[in-house]
């Protein structure tokens, strides 16, 4: 036992020749989504703007299925991280099947597709709070 010990120790620093000496990172790929707010979009009866049409129900899965094939392993929304146990009940009722009602990305993107892809969370990323829709 020790004689394979001492073996794997000399044989151990010659295990990375060829590597990257430096130890660069693995570069991560990142798809970043932006949307329209939807929030104060939705007029249900409209051609345009019924986000529970069939149609656009239709339009949503179809965007999802498209981003689900990018494989994320996370998903991130434009939420506070000071709501993130928020975040976290409603994706939790949402992955339940007892959907809030809401017509926002969140509910119609970001949590079908971290769902589909059997993910535990969405998580909230800080946002500039400086901003103002009124510029």
């Amino acid at each position: 036992m020790q004689k394979i010990f001492l073996l794997l120790c000399l044989a151990y620093p010659s295990l990375g020749l060829g590597q990257n000496v430096a130890n660069e990172p693995t570069p991560i790929e990142i798809l970043l989504v932006g949307t329209l707010r939807f929030q104060g979009f939705h007029q249900a009866g409209s051609s345009h703007t019924d986000l529970q049409s069939p149609q656009r129900q239709k339009e949503f899965a179809e965007v999802v299925q498209a981003l689900s094939n990018f494989a994320p392993d996370a998903v991130f929304v434009e939420q506070e991280p000071s709501q993130q146990a928020v975040l976290d009940s409603l994706y939790q009722l949402e992955s339940l099947g007892e959907w809030p009602g809401k017509w926002s990305e969140v509910y119609q993107i970001a949590f079908p597709l971290a769902k589909r892809m059997d993910l535990e969370t969405v998580y909230g990323v800080d946002y500039l709070k400086l901003f103002s829709l009124s510029m």
